[in-house]
């Protein structure tokens, strides 16, 4: 699955404060909402674009980040591909369509905690914010997302698919299960949708 960095026109006039979740639909679909961004991606098809990717309006400004790909529920009872986005600061678009260019800078990291008792909210996760600061601090990353699961196989595996094919995150690590008991099983799952192995490196 191909992620291509598209330009996107907003279809104004709306304001978004900073903070402010806005919604990037499928240009071939019906606008959601008046505050709705529709993409324009450069040779058609579906909209995609990197997790981290941030959007510059036409002073080179940066406008909003994207936050992940979804698929949207539509008014005909079809799934419609879309990002959500948040605006990074108080803005106004005005009548008409403003062209927003997007630009990457830094890497983005998803960090994907394993424990049954930190999903079930019994146990703080500490060990996937601690990765997130230490990359961070080194000035590698520009955007983070964390989750924290069970430690089920099954589930990590669809999500370590998500998070590198359809979300486009650069970095995607893993943290917990890795002990000797049943349940332990993120090295097991990991290995199963790699496509190529780097013995000495991996830890």
């Amino acid at each position: 699955m191909s992620i291509v960095q598209a330009n996107v026109m907003a279809r104004g006039p709306f304001e978004a404060a900073a903070g402010e979740g806005l919604l990037l639909v499928d240009p071939d679909s019906a606008t959601l909402t008046d505050r709705s961004l529709r993409g324009v991606p450069e040779g058609g098809g579906l909209l995609q674009a990197r997790a981290g990717t941030v959007y510059l309006d036409g002073a080179g400004e940066p406008v909003i980040r994207v936050l992940g790909s979804y698929f949207w529920p539509g008014a005909s009872g079809l799934f419609r591909p879309a990002l959500s986005c948040q605006a990074l600061r108080a803005c106004l678009f005005p009548e008409g369509e403003t062209r927003l260019t997007p630009n990457r800078a830094g890497i983005s990291l998803a960090y994907v905690t394993l424990s049954d008792k930190g999903a079930a909210g019994k146990r703080a996760d500490e060990s996937g914010p601690l990765i997130a600061r230490m990359l961070r601090e080194a000035g590698q990353a520009s955007y983070v997302r964390g989750q924290v699961i069970p430690d089920d196989a099954g589930m990590l595996r669809a999500l370590l698919t998500d998070l590198a094919l359809f979300q486009g995150f650069d970095l995607v690590v893993t943290t917990g299960g890795t002990g000797l008991g049943p349940r332990d099983v993120t090295p097991e799952a990991t290995a199963a949708v790699l496509e190529k192995r780097l013995p000495g490196f991996e830890t």
